[in-house]
């Protein structure tokens, strides 16, 4: 717990392939974080990126089951984020105070494990989005209805799909 915590000089951390588990708090208030890659890992507990206000981009592995309540709290940086179907699991307030957030997911409509305030800071929601296939990076948006949410929010607003080196037109 608390491993990391506070520590506001460490600017990018990669999580080896055979940690499967990122325990509560362990990089609370790393305001400095800027890069994550997070390997393979499978869990990830409450607050346990709480207060990385710099974390600009993030790819969550395939492998990721669940995520913990205020787990990403105040990552204002993150811009956009892709949200597998396959994640079983998300709490309550995850991804609270990413005010410029935008989250594709390739789930047709919220899935049964992730918890009614999971989006509790009414990030825009984008359904039915393609991945590629080595996970890193959205390739297509098919907007129909019903597919967006909270993009009125007056919260935030869509934000363009992020890939390094590629600036998307549209």
């Amino acid at each position: 717990v608390y491993a990391f915590g506070k520590n506001t000089s460490l600017t990018s951390v990669t999580i080896p392939q055979t940690l499967k588990v990122i325990n509560n708090n362990v990089f609370y208030n790393c305001s400095g974080l800027k890069n994550l890659d997070l390997g393979s890992v499978e869990v990830l507990n409450n607050y346990a990126f709480y207060g990385t206000k710099s974390l600009e981009s993030l790819v969550l592995p395939e492998t990721l089951k669940s995520i913990g309540k205020y787990a990403f709290k105040g990552s204002a940086g993150l811009n956009s984020l892709f949200l597998c179907s396959s994640i079983e699991e998300i709490n309550a307030h995850a991804f609270y105070g990413c005010k410029n957030l935008t989250i594709y997911t390739d789930a047709k409509t919220v899935p049964d494990g992730w918890n009614a305030r999971w989006n509790s800071s009414y990030c825009p929601v984008i359904f039915g989005a393609e991945l590629s296939k080595d996970g890193k990076y959205v390739v297509a948006v098919n907007i129909e209805e019903g597919s967006v949410i909270n993009d009125k929010s007056g919260k935030t607003t869509i934000s363009a799909p992020e890939r390094e080196g590629y600036e998307f037109v549209g």
